[in-house]
């Protein structure tokens, strides 16, 4: 789910390609955050007028321009169907190499081919673009990505889930702590914030160094 083009994995000019960095500033994305909103709710910022403005702007930075930016170092998990107008049906191996090499069959296809179909290979017959060739480069449906959407989502239902039931706990406590306007807009934005961000966040978190998986970390350590 990270962003395939490496040159794209970067921050204010900093390299993300490392996890460690890219969970500092996953960490540091949201504390900037939960102090803006603190420090607003405290009225700290009373002398420029109206809260609301400064709530709204800190949400738009860390959503829009932040780490979470949408199609940034994490690719966007808004996935739009294409629906060319020729289609034709593809199931068996000797099928998808035709569509995908040209060739007459599994077999005529070449070591790497054969590898490339064998990894991509999912039982069933499936309805793909006419123009399927190697150049045209047909739009497929990956797997793995949208597994870790899926994933990614799901856990931010539940970790959504556990900061409601909490701030539940909290306000039933001291139901004073929503007493003004402010403190239920400022709110009602950190659901929303985190709602759209948590699930980059946790691909940001999880995912390896690119360079561990294409084998040029070993590589290096072996020169070292």
């Amino acid at each position: 789910m990270l962003n395939t083009n490496t040159a794209n994995l970067r921050f204010l000019g900093i390299d993300m390609q490392a996890r460690w960095r890219r969970r500092v500033a996953v960490v540091a994305s949201y504390i900037v955050f939960g102090v803006a909103m603190l420090s607003i709710q405290a009225q700290i910022w009373d002398a420029f007028g109206h809260p609301y403005w400064v709530m709204w702007v800190m949400s738009f930075v860390l959503v829009f321009l932040g780490v979470f930016r949408d199609g940034a170092l994490v690719k966007s998990f808004f996935v739009p169907k294409q629906a060319p107008a020729e289609m034709l049906m593809v199931g068996s191996l000797d099928e998808w190499a035709r569509y995908r090499y040209g060739t007459t069959g599994f077999e005529e296809s070449s070591a790497e081919q054969q590898e490339d179909l064998l990894k991509r290979y999912r039982v069933g017959t499936y309805l793909m673009p006419r123009s399927g060739s190697r150049e045209h480069r047909p739009w497929l449906p990956d797997e793995r990505e949208a597994g870790e959407r899926d994933r990614a989502s799901r856990r931010t239902l539940v970790l959504l889930g556990t900061y409601l039931t909490s701030m539940a706990g909290v306000y039933s406590i001291h139901p004073d702590r929503l007493t003004k306007t402010q403190d239920v807009v400022a709110l009602l934005l950190q659901l929303i914030v985190m709602a759209i961000t948590l699930p980059k966040a946790i691909v940001l978190w999880e995912e390896p160094d690119p360079r561990e998986e294409s084998g040029e970390m070993e590589l290096i350590d072996k020169k070292a």
